[in-house]
């Protein structure tokens, strides 16, 4: 899954995401089949995939998630799942993941303070991504020079190419409107 979408497309990964997810269900590796959900869902994003039946598709594993107790997980399913909301306009701003019982900024700090490099740099670049969709690319800008850090923490996955490619597209918008010194740099 790593490596796939960098020689097929992304769709084939997430087919196999499914499969890996009941492959580690059956081995009892509820660890790998958790990061698998999120995973497959934010994949189907990436790829234009219907958002109400992602989101459908998503909530299913609910049960798996809270029973999996494991931190790791628990945010992935959380940040993917206010993701889809925020897509849905079900969040308190287009520009935050803001809902009942979920705090952007009180989940980011417990995401900071696990210490998951991985889950850090999934949750930047969910913001750089809806910053970007939603108009306001000086902030998707900014969120960038955060993940510009972190490049090393999605190794090949289609994350990198994915922030990369709203890097480029968010300083293409804000270009025109910085001062000649930044515009060099």
């Amino acid at each position: 899954y790593l490596i796939l979408h960098w020689v097929r497309p992304l769709k084939e990964g997430i087919a196999i995401l499914r499969k890996a997810y009941q492959l580690g269900l059956d081995a009892g590796d509820f660890i790998y089949a958790g990061h698998c959900v999120a995973a497959m869902s934010m994949g189907r994003i990436v790829n234009g995939d219907n958002i109400d039946e992602i989101l459908t598709d998503h909530s299913r594993f609910k049960d798996f998630v809270e029973n999996a107790k494991d931190p790791a997980i628990a945010a992935e399913y959380a940040e993917t799942y206010q993701a889809l909301l925020n897509l849905k306009g079900l969040t308190e701003s287009p520009f935050n993941l803001n809902s009942q019982g979920f705090d952007q900024e009180e989940r980011l700090a417990a995401i900071r303070e696990h210490g998951s490099m991985m889950n850090i740099f999934f949750r930047l670049l969910i913001m750089e991504r809806i910053y970007y969709f939603y108009g306001d690319y000086e902030a998707a800008y900014r969120q960038g020079f955060e993940l510009d850090t972190m490049l090393d923490a999605p190794k090949g996955a289609y994350h990198l190419a994915e922030h990369l490619f709203y890097r480029c597209l968010s300083l293409l918008a804000v270009y025109p409107g910085k001062a000649p010194a930044e515009q060099k740099r």
